[in-house]
């Protein structure tokens, strides 16, 4: 079993797992690799995700509180589209510092 920051990770082969059958796979490939975190079972297919949800997400509480809900997200990018999404109508935060 491989290990990715210290801990345990299990790979999965086979293409059926994401419900894809073998549709879309490149000629010479059986599959592709799916990365399973052992702590909560969440699967991904790049090992780059796996390492971002082990290091910010897994058992973790959600990084970016929105300002105008109790929304909480995992990744700034998510909490903005958020934003953008759910409170287009409201006034745009201005950050800045005056003199």
């Amino acid at each position: 079993m491989k290990q990715i920051n210290g801990r345990h990770v299990a790979q999965l082969y086979t293409p059926y797992i994401l419900g894809y059958g073998t549709a879309g796979l490149s000629s010479g490939k059986v599959g592709w690799t799916l990365y399973e975190c052992v702590d909560c079972g969440n699967k991904y297919k790049h090992k780059g995700s796996l390492q971002r949800h082990i290091k910010y997400e897994c058992r973790k509480q959600p990084s970016f509180k929105c300002p105008y809900c109790v929304y909480r997200a995992y990744q700034k990018h998510n909490l903005l589209l958020h934003e953008r999404h759910l409170h287009k109508d409201l006034p745009e935060k201005v950050d800045f510092v005056s003199e």
